[in-house]
């Protein structure tokens, strides 16, 4: 089954994702780009829970950046910024939501992000070429804030160019912006195995800070 639609908690994550992100003061609206598979069970789902602010359902693609691009051209003319967020990290806290919304306002692109604290290495053929410094290593999350005309720009840029990147700030950078940080100290796991789902209920217990 897509992530989307996979249960945490007695919610799937699609829904946990509208009702965190609609919450926020500025949405304007939101835009889920979900697997064929889930579209009209999502769609339907939406009949019986009003949301905030208004929910566009989105056909996704092969990739997760053609799938960020269906969403982009589906999203709002006036909307000043983008949010994307992977439902598959249904933990996210919202200040950390609102300082990369702050952050954005001031530099038009601004990604959560972990530090590194495991010793990272570079390896080939499962052999350790060389120690990486720590201190210079980060792992980028979600949600990832935007400038609207900037992340078109770089979606543009990448499709003429057949590039094809691993997130939207790679796009970004890609272009020459300078993207932002927000470190995120608290849990913001992505749901991968099925034993990430027991782990992701047990840190949603209790969740103080919304």
């Amino acid at each position: 089954m897509p992530k989307g639609w996979v249960s945490l908690a007695g919610r799937p994550l699609l829904v946990r994702a509208i009702e965190s992100f609609s919450s926020l003061p500025e949405a304007l609206e939101i835009v889920a780009v979900v697997h064929p598979s889930i579209y009209r069970r999502a769609r339907a789902w939406m009949v019986g829970h009003r949301a905030r602010v208004p929910v566009k359902f989105v056909l996704g693609g092969r990739t997760r950046q053609e799938s960020v691009r269906r969403g982009l051209e589906a999203a709002a003319r006036q909307a000043q910024l983008i949010i994307t967020h992977d439902v598959a990290r249904p933990l996210i806290r919202a200040r950390i939501t609102r300082e990369a919304v702050q952050t954005a306002r001031r530099s038009k692109a601004a990604v959560v992000a972990a530090r590194a604290t495991d010793t990272l290495v570079l390896a080939r053929s499962s052999r350790l070429q060389r120690v990486l410094d720590r201190k210079e290593i980060a792992a980028t999350q979600t949600p990832q804030v935007f400038d609207a005309a900037l992340l078109r720009l770089a979606h543009e840029a990448a499709r003429r160019d057949r590039f094809l990147g691993s997130d939207e700030a790679s796009l970004v950078a890609r272009i020459g912006h300078q993207v932002s940080l927000v470190w995120n100290d608290s849990p913001n796991l992505k749901i991968t195995h099925p034993h990430d789902l027991v782990v992701a209920e047990t840190l949603l217990k209790p969740r103080a800070d919304r």
